[in-house]
């Protein structure tokens, strides 16, 4: 008695029961299936759904009867699963920013943005990697109270014992972990490092949860809150959803980063090896017309393996054309010169090494002078058989000069023996040589 019916009902501050007030009294004080709110003095919120009258007299309202029904029940079920439902949606869309990454910035980025929009009240998120291999935990992301950590700052640790530390702990057994009181004690001494601004808040409770790809622990996501018993059971769920979607982006990323390593290397490599064909191709061009590697056989007949340079210019032959000649390339050599050799060289076969000249016939009959520089490449599994590599030049210039000034000697002799004038030489300077 003596109150004021707003008051009753939760105040003017209570924007739910204003607006069921405004629709009661608009609609001539009858009000059906209205859902207001009161609050305990614990603060504890109590939803009821109201069928409600009102009897006026002389313009004034008198007298209210109708029905209630206390909803909390129903209204703190609808408002979960509400929660979750927009939970979901959220990891739905963080799955889908994570699946089209592959940069470890975009990925954090992508991270950061979807946690906050599951948990917008915490004011911590740290996301540590885990190396396996030397069993050390680094921080790689940090937000506080909305600004960026510089995780660069905080040192690497090792991994603790089982049953010790937080972020170890989670690691050791794969599963979340959840303190909501009493956080400092969980600690392990000595590698507490504050981040954020000395004097804040302190915090209070903390949910870590493990990125597992595998069955392996690549890392571990927490996040912090200034209030106790923040964390619940579905913030589990719905975090360690997120953490292994994550899990696997940056397995994938650390794949692709691994194969973009080694096909740098490999281009590298590539690289060399071109540079190395060129210098070889500049040597050989420049000491030899033409270089190869082949097999002599037992009875003298050869194989030419592979050619590089200009075999078919000097030759007229093709590597295969060659090949299929009767006792291969010796088929070429002509057979006064291979006969000589034979003498001179006996073992020619067998010499370790070997600087040769022979004339070849090309298929128009045009005689070729070579010099081959031979060198033996080992036997193959048959003894009999030798490998052999060499550098060819085409001396055919060199030997027409030598012929042509050979026969210009013949013909000068044969000029000064037959005169019967005296012939001799003077110098510049009028001397008799």
């Amino acid at each position: 008695l003596n109150t004021r019916l707003v008051d009753v009902h939760g105040g003017k501050d209570n924007p739910v029961n204003r607006a069921a007030f405004r629709k009661f009294i608009e609609a001539g004080y009858v009000s059906i299936n209205d859902e207001t709110i009161e609050y305990t003095v614990e603060g504890r919120p109590i939803w009821f759904l109201s069928n409600t009258v009102g009897t006026v007299e002389n313009g004034l309202l008198v007298c209210l009867w109708g029905t209630t029904i206390n909803i909390t029940e129903r209204k703190l079920a609808e408002e979960k699963s509400q929660h979750y439902t927009e939970q979901l949606a959220a990891i739905v869309e963080i799955e889908h920013s994570l699946a089209i990454s592959l940069d470890y910035g975009a990925i954090f980025t992508a991270l950061q943005t979807g946690i906050h929009r599951i948990f917008p009240d915490v004011p911590t998120l740290l996301i540590s990697s885990f190396d396996a291999e030397h069993a050390m935990i680094k921080a790689v992301y940090g937000i506080q109270d909305g600004k960026s950590v510089d995780v660069a700052s905080l040192p690497e640790i090792p991994l603790a014992p089982a049953g010790q530390g937080t972020q170890s702990r989670v690691i050791h057994s794969r599963q979340a972990l959840v303190i909501n009181e009493d956080l400092k004690r969980n600690f392990r001494p000595g590698t507490v490092t504050r981040i954020g601004s000395d004097g804040g808040e302190e915090t209070q409770s903390a949910l870590y949860v493990p990125m597992l790809a595998q069955d392996q622990v690549l890392g571990v996501i927490q996040l912090q809150s200034y209030m106790p018993n923040r964390f619940t059971e579905e913030d589990v769920k719905a975090l360690s959803l997120v953490a292994n979607a994550a899990a696997i982006t940056l397995q994938n990323a650390r794949l692709y980063e691994m194969a973009q390593k080694e096909i740098g290397e490999r281009r590298q490599a590539e690289i060399a090896l071109r540079q190395s064909e060129e210098r070889h191709r500049l040597i050989s061009s420049n000491i030899s017309d033409y270089v190869y590697s082949g097999v002599v056989f037992a009875d003298g007949t050869t194989k030419t393996e592979w050619v590089s340079g200009a075999f078919e210019r000097i030759t007229s032959y093709t590597l295969e054309e060659v090949n299929a000649l009767p006792g291969g390339f010796f088929s070429l050599v002509v057979r006064q010169d291979f006969d000589e050799l034979l003498q001179k060289e006996p073992n020619l076969l067998q010499s370790p090494t070997l600087a040769i000249e022979y004339r070849i016939r090309r298929r128009d009959g045009e005689i070729r002078w070579l010099r081959d520089y031979m060198q033996m490449a080992g036997k193959t599994d048959t003894e009999a058989v030798v490998r052999r590599i060499g550098a060819v030049q085409d001396i055919t210039a060199r030997k027409l000069a030598e012929e042509q000034l050979r026969s210009s000697e013949e013909k000068y002799r044969s000029l000064v023996e037959s005169s019967d004038a005296a012939i001799g030489l003077i110098d510049t300077e009028g001397r008799y040589q």
